[in-house]
């Protein structure tokens, strides 16, 4: 294996103060490492690991909209669409694995009264590819409520990430006459409880 080099360029234009902003980027990848599948020339076995593919492309445009909608309503949301190329040889013959894909997330911020918030958020990512493979598409709901106490200097923040549990990875692979379906499910949702709390005069400023 031998060390990629990556050349990457990236264009903003921003309007409404910052608040829309789209980002046109270009990447090209020599020697790309991935992770992948290849044939052991002795036992035949197929064996997964990081390789060398010969280059990578990749085309794409996003697009962020943050806005305070009202004095209690905070939007972040962010489009992703990405045309990816994957080109070498692992031992199956001269393979270009490409393919459109697009992603979105986005987060709302609520403030009700007495110091309560509720952060909700979540994503999408459509079918993708990625080395010799393509993964099919998934996506993730969370939900937080937190509360200042302390003077407003302490956050209580309990958090629920994938309540649907549904951010699981599965794909396929096509290694020469093989054809290979992984399904990957792990427990991906949490419950986390945290305290932040901060020291110092908010009011003191620096010279």
């Amino acid at each position: 294996m031998i060390p990629q080099l990556t050349n990457n360029t990236d264009l903003s234009y921003s309007i409404f103060d910052g608040k829309f902003i789209t980002t046109l980027n270009y990447t090209y990848i020599a020697n790309p490492i991935v992770w992948a599948m290849r044939p052991d020339p002795i036992t035949g076995r197929f064996i997964g690991g990081f390789r060398n593919l010969d280059f990578q492309h990749n085309y794409g445009i996003a697009f962020n909209f943050n806005k305070k909608l009202y004095s209690w309503w905070t939007t972040n949301n962010n489009v992703v669409v990405n045309k990816n190329y994957f080109v070498g040889d692992l031992g199956f013959g001269k393979v270009d694995n490409q393919m459109l894909s697009w992603s979105f997330n986005s987060t709302q911020t609520i403030t009700l009264p007495k110091d309560v918030g509720i952060e909700i958020s979540g994503l999408y990512n459509s079918p993708s590819s990625y080395a010799l493979a393509r993964s099919r598409s998934r996506s993730q709901l969370n939900f937080a409520i937190q509360k200042k106490v302390l003077t407003k200097k302490g956050l209580i923040k309990l958090a629920f990430n994938d309540i649907f549990w549904s951010f699981q990875y599965g794909g396929e692979t096509t290694l020469g006459t093989t054809h290979v379906t992984n399904n990957y499910k792990w427990d991906n949702r949490t419950v986390m409880l945290s305290f932040t709390y901060k020291f110092g005069n908010p009011l003191m400023k620096s010279e």
